[in-house]
């Protein structure tokens, strides 16, 4: 079974964490993190805009 790449790299990014618990890598995590619900939020607004345009269209 394949797994999503995602979740390959957040299991990585925990084990990376387990093995170096130091202040540097938990905040480059998180700020991953933020980066990534960043980038679906504008995607989800992008996405919402994009079908509102095109009902304007038609």
């Amino acid at each position: 079974m394949d797994s999503p790449p995602f979740s390959y790299g957040t299991r990585c990014s925990v084990l990376c964490l387990l093995c170096f618990p130091s202040p540097s890598a938990s905040f480059f995590f998180f700020f991953l993190y933020g980066l990534l619900g960043l980038l679906y939020s504008v995607l989800m607004v992008w996405l919402s805009f994009r079908e509102t345009l095109v009902l304007d269209m038609t």
